[in-house]
């Protein structure tokens, strides 16, 4: 018997000298030859396959596996196909990557291309490219897979189609798909006319057109008559359900774009799945996220793979294992690898103006207040999670502590997968908390916000209103509707035709007030136009939601000396100090806010230095949210237990 090692487009094996059915059966292929059986996807023929994908280490434990086996019972036999088309795939990915770097380092030998490329793109657009976003735009275009992690609000929008511009005219591609988030879908159309000015022919099944139909006749729509469309938009839910049909569109006529790709993030997920069915065969994939790592580097598994299924495991060889928690020496290891395969710009590359120092209102709690944070001290002590979850329904309205905390409410919270409890308990039983709740009802925080919005609005600006629980969000268009202002809700609950007509009176109607979660909105939107003031009530402990909200009126396209302020809400709590005594002052918002400032000068750092680091929840964070609330040996070893 002898097994015959190729490499055509991935690794194979063929069979000789017994026929598969026999060999499969055999214990040099259920023992033996184990490590190399768990990595095979089924047979050929004669010939067993593998992904494409396979890591580095998967081939080595292979290879190792085949080596050992007792050549009298069964030869192996590498062809020349192996080291050969081994080499060659190297040898490519590394030329890409050294294209790539020569051009984020703006060398003199792409100067030449940079500026025939500039002078095609804006000649095809009716608002020209800055000078950042055609190097970007080159740089995609040139390496015809990568990234591109600007910041929010820094232009990947425009800076894509400059890209689909020029192959479109080149004739390499005839239309864009793109998968992403519903809230971006207004914001593809929009650029779209603003840069070629006119309207897309796209195609859309949130279209209230399509409202009512099957998604067999959607799929058939996409796959029969896709080649009508110029934008093909897709959300990342439903893709699963058209992923063939994408499929067939990107591998012979179209871009495609994943935008907010970090939402691609579990490993083996569904979305993943459909997403990786999606590019297969692409030619041209773009991967857009101004957060590309909001948990930790096995954000990027997924990302790689949908941009580089073949050169993966050859290439990058990350396992997930050494993704989780990489020391310092594979940290920098990892940064060199991703250097070369994607483009980052910031909002000082493109001129936009600095926003002003964030204000921060410190609203001193009430005796009942203070008085009900030690309840809820005593009740959640054991639970660290459930606890800040009730100190902030405290500080917004306090009668949310007499229900369960919704489980929708908890979404997104922290920027990894935390959670609270299944069961948290209410005090619903409890007449003594009764009363004192609504002594506190409403809070204090609550009614300092309100008259901060009430005033901004006055002057005739409008105003986008942060919040995260949902009862708030309707609690303030309740209250400001009754003094006569123009205040709407955008949350999960809003059906997306009700979503587009709120956003498009927001820009267009006059001054308004705006009321929304990072979760609904926190992406893909632009308000910047028409409002300069955000007002920050209630804020999780998610940097990523923290930084896209902000970038929701921080984008460029401001004027010069525009101001953008943000305002951040703060409660600030009396407790008695060790003695019981003297007092002293504590804050779950300025602590919160205090740890994010960290996170996010950090990660602006790490831009400049051009690495990428992740910025996840960990023990270290919850220790400083809860800093000064508890005695110091408690948050050690009692607290979140």
């Amino acid at each position: 018997m002898r097994l015959r090692v190729s490499y055509q487009n991935g690794f194979e094996m063929t069979v000789e000298g017994v026929q598969m059915e026999d060999f499969v059966k055999s214990s040099i292929w259920k023992i033996r030859l184990s490590a190399v059986r768990r990595r095979s996807i089924g047979t050929e023929g004669q010939k067993i396959l593998f992904p494409s994908s396979l890591a580095k280490t998967d081939v080595k434990k292979m290879l190792e596996s085949l080596s050992a086996l007792d050549p009298e019972r069964a030869e192996v036999v590498f062809d020349n196909s192996f080291e050969e088309g081994k080499g060659e795939k190297d040898s490519l990915i590394r030329e890409k990557a050294q294209v790539g770097l020569a051009i984020k380092a703006h060398s003199e030998q792409v100067i030449g291309e940079f500026k025939q490329f500039s002078a095609v793109v804006n000649s095809l657009m009716a608002r020209p490219l800055l000078e950042r976003q055609l190097w970007d735009a080159f740089y995609m275009c040139t390496m015809g897979k990568s990234a591109n992690f600007s910041v929010p609000g820094s232009g990947k929008t425009a800076t894509t189609l400059g890209m689909f511009a020029y192959l479109k005219s080149l004739g390499l591609v005839e239309r864009l798909v793109v998968v992403g988030p519903k809230n971006s879908f207004g914001s593809w159309r929009d650029e779209w006319e603003t840069c070629f000015g006119k309207a897309p022919a796209s195609l859309c099944f949130h279209d209230s057109v399509w409202k009512g139909k099957t998604r067999a006749a959607k799929y058939q729509e996409l796959r029969l008559n896709g080649a009508r469309y110029d934008l093909i938009l897709v959300n990342y839910e439903a893709l699963e359900g058209y992923a063939s049909a994408v499929q067939s569109l990107v591998s012979t006529s179209a871009m495609l774009v994943f935008d907010e790709v970090h939402k691609v993030k579990q490993v083996g997920g569904i979305r993943a799945k459909a997403a990786l069915e999606a590019a297969r065969g692409a030619k041209y994939v773009v991967a857009l996220t101004g957060t590309p790592i909001p948990n930790s580097y096995v954000d990027i598994y997924n990302m790689l793979h949908l941009l580089y299924p073949a050169d993966y495991g050859d290439y990058f060889g990350f396992t997930t294992s050494y993704l989780l928690n990489p020391g310092t020496d594979e940290t920098a290891e990892i940064n060199e690898a991703l250097q070369p395969f994607f483009c980052r710009t910031n909002k000082q590359n493109l001129n936009v103006p600095e926003a002003s120092p964030d204000r921060i209102m410190r609203v001193q709690a009430t005796p009942e207040e203070n008085e009900l944070l030690g309840v809820l001290k005593d009740e959640y002590k054991r639970s660290s999670f459930a606890l800040i979850m009730r100190i902030m329904q405290l500080e917004s309205n306090p009668q949310m502590l007499l229900t369960p905390v919704p489980e929708g409410d908890c979404f997104g919270f922290f920027d990894s997968d935390c959670s609270i409890d299944a069961e948290v308990p209410s005090f619903a039983s409890d007449p003594s908390a009764i009363i004192l709740i609504d002594k506190c009802t409403p809070s204090s925080k609550y009614l300092a916000c309100l008259n901060e919005v009430r005033n901004l609005a006055s002057q005739g600006k409008s105003v986008v209103v942060w919040c995260f629980f949902k009862k708030s969000m309707y609690t303030f268009e309740h209250d400001l509707r009754a003094e006569g202002f123009v205040a709407n809700v955008i949350c999960g609950d809003t059906p997306q035709e009700d979503r587009d007509e709120i956003l498009r009176a927001f820009k267009e109607d006059g001054p308004s007030i705006l009321v929304t979660n990072p979760q609904t909105l926190a992406e893909s939107v632009s308000l910047h136009s028409v409002c300069h003031d955000a007002v920050y009530f209630e804020y999780s402990y998610n940097l990523v939601h923290l930084l896209q909200s902000k970038d929701r009126i921080h984008r460029l396209g401001l004027k010069e000396g525009q101001y953008t302020q943000y305002l951040f809400m703060q409660t600030l709590y009396s407790l008695a100090g060790k003695s019981g005594i003297e007092q002293k002052e504590w804050s779950l918002d300025e602590n919160i806010y205090k740890r994010l400032e960290e996170k996010e000068q950090r990660m602006l750092q790490a831009i400049d230095r051009g690495v990428l680091e992740p910025g996840d929840t960990d023990e270290s964070d919850l220790r400083m949210v809860f800093n000064g609330l508890f005695e110091e040996e408690q948050v050690k070893d009692g607290l979140g237990s």
